[in-house]
């Protein structure tokens, strides 16, 4: 028995409408699942929730560090936060050894900061620096330094640290 044309016709339209709206449905759940997840992730590496972190070993104590590796992460540093939690830092990684100078600009608690060599050495300290130090100030160790540790005031005492003493970074 033989179909007739329009009937085939029809049936081949509503199966080609079918089709398509399972596709549109299809486009719209994804949508719905991966835009929403799409701009989270766009939000947490634009507003900086995501790190660079590393842990650092001074002594017997691990340190979680943001790292500051770039021009405009050196510059900004931990300038306008209200404070660092404890056995935290920014640890600063310069491009070439050089007597880099660490101001105080929009600061809002005191900081201990230890300047180290290529090897991890630490060959100035200056303990306490404080916010109205800036802008008359700007700490400059006396010898070329490849990194700097900015930790909380206190730090260096609590950890008994002195000149000569390595950080073992990972």
């Amino acid at each position: 028995m033989r179909i007739p044309k329009r009937i085939s016709f029809t049936r081949t339209f509503f199966t080609l409408l079918l089709k398509i709206a399972i596709l549109v449905c299809l486009y719209i759940l994804i949508s719905v699942y991966t835009i929403p997840v799409y701009k989270t992730m766009k939000a947490f590496v634009e507003e900086k929730f995501v790190t660079n972190t590393k842990v650092i070993i001074i002594g017997d104590s691990a340190v979680t560090v943001e790292i500051a590796d770039t021009h405009d992460e050196r510059i900004l540093g931990l300038s306008g936060r209200e404070f660092l939690k404890p056995n935290t830092g920014m640890f600063f990684v310069f491009d070439d050894p050089d007597t880099y100078g660490i101001w105080m600009k929009d600061m809002k608690f005191n900081l201990d900061i230890i300047w180290l060599d290529q090897f991890g050495e630490i060959i100035h300290i200056k303990e306490d620096a404080t916010p109205e130090s800036y802008p008359d100030t700007t700490f400059v160790p006396e010898k070329p330094a490849l990194y700097v540790l900015e930790v909380p005031a206190g730090f260096i005492q609590e950890k008994h640290l002195e000149l000569g003493d390595r950080i073992d970074f990972y």
